[in-house]
């Protein structure tokens, strides 16, 4: 005789809110069956009430509800998952929560979300395929109903696998990068472009000898790069001459330091640098400052994120606003959507932004 897996709802709610009176739940010790019993109803009205749905008089409901705020109940949240099939738990993945960019961002997303009833989860998931994987399993094991790449560092085929492997039907946002599978949905910057017009900005204020600096090899980087190299391509009728100078380590404000010391040293007559993130560049200006360099007047600077770094910088720095504010907002309104039933854009691109401040 085979077992009928299916088993009735009054069974679930027993098993599963039990665990409420032995202090599982992180409320108070006390189980709906309590409150069916102080109100002299089912439990299945309980259940009904605490979860909002229909089926309860108006009168049965409000007496529930004053029993339920009398006894300060607190009702078992993975309880209510199982019942409801509804997690109203996204995830946010950060490859290190120490990038003050990705968390502003990760703000931004869980502020959207929780103006829509969704809890945020932030995970720093780290940058080898180990460590992806286990984040990406821990989420399959909350039941997520959403997840949020923060970043272009997730652009790669690890991802893709562990996406595949344990989120396959789960929307995914991707912040400022792109994945080649059917559920991922993307917010793009256009910072090649944006970097390009920083070029031609520096050009035409007469700067002509440009070093840019740069650090590990993200997507979003190597974009970003390539935007300055076609940018002085396309000034070289101008007179404008430009060097790519290269950081890999975790550190970027030394790293900006440290590639600025050399940019001088090789190319004394340097007037002018962008950095692919405000970091490097707040480096990049210690160190023109130790040398008694006048920025902007002899060596202008410009940074890629508009962040608090670079508000904080003095002189401020100029920057090129990637928009993550509205990025991340998009993207939780495409996660939304999705949610909800609707179809959002595969891909939105958000123009970047040149905030002019004191170092050019």
């Amino acid at each position: 005789m085979q077992r009928n897996p299916k088993k009735p709802i009054a069974y679930i709610i027993k098993l599963l809110y039990n665990n409420q009176k032995h202090g599982f739940g992180g409320g108070i010790l006390l189980t709906i069956y309590d409150i069916a019993k102080a109100a002299n109803v089912s439990a299945s009205s309980v259940s009904r009430v605490i979860n909002g749905k229909s089926g309860v008089n108006n009168a049965t409901r409000q007496k529930i509800l004053q029993i339920l705020k009398e006894n300060n109940y607190v009702p078992n949240e993975a309880a209510r998952i199982l019942v409801n099939q509804s997690s109203r738990l996204i995830g946010i993945l950060i490859a290190d929560i120490r990038n003050l960019h990705h968390m502003e961002g990760a703000y931004y997303i869980q502020s959207e979300m929780d103006k829509n009833g969704y809890n945020g989860m932030i995970i720093n998931a780290g940058y080898d395929a180990k460590g992806l994987a286990h984040a990406m399993e821990n989420l399959n094991q909350r039941r997520v109903e959403g997840v949020v790449l923060m970043g272009s560092v997730f652009q790669n085929r690890d991802t893709e696998k562990a996406v595949r492997q344990y989120l396959p039907e789960i929307p995914i946002i991707m912040i400022n990068g792109q994945l080649d599978i059917p559920n991922c949905y993307s917010v793009l910057s256009q910072e090649k472009e944006g970097i390009f017009t920083c070029v031609e900005f520096l050009a035409n204020h007469g700067r002509k000898q440009i070093a840019y600096i740069t650090n590990a090899p993200t997507p979003s980087n190597l974009l970003k790069q390539n935007g300055f190299s076609e940018g002085i391509a396309a000034q070289r009728k101008n007179g404008v001459r430009g060097w790519i100078y290269k950081d890999d380590r975790d550190d970027s404000l030394k790293g900006g330091y440290e590639a600025m010391q050399r940019a001088l040293l090789e190319h004394p007559d340097v007037d002018a640098v962008i950095c692919a993130v405000d970091l490097l560049a707040a480096g990049a200006l210690q160190a023109l400052l130790e040398k008694d360099v006048d920025v902007p007047r002899k060596v202008a600077i410009i940074g890629v994120d508009n962040s608090i770094y670079g508000q904080i910088c003095y002189p401020r720095l100029t920057s090129l606003d990637n928009q993550i504010f509205s990025s991340c907002v998009i993207g939780a309104h495409q996660l939304l959507e999705f949610l909800q039933g609707g179809h959002p854009a595969r891909c939105v691109s958000m123009q970047t932004v040149l905030v002019e401040r004191e170092t050019t």
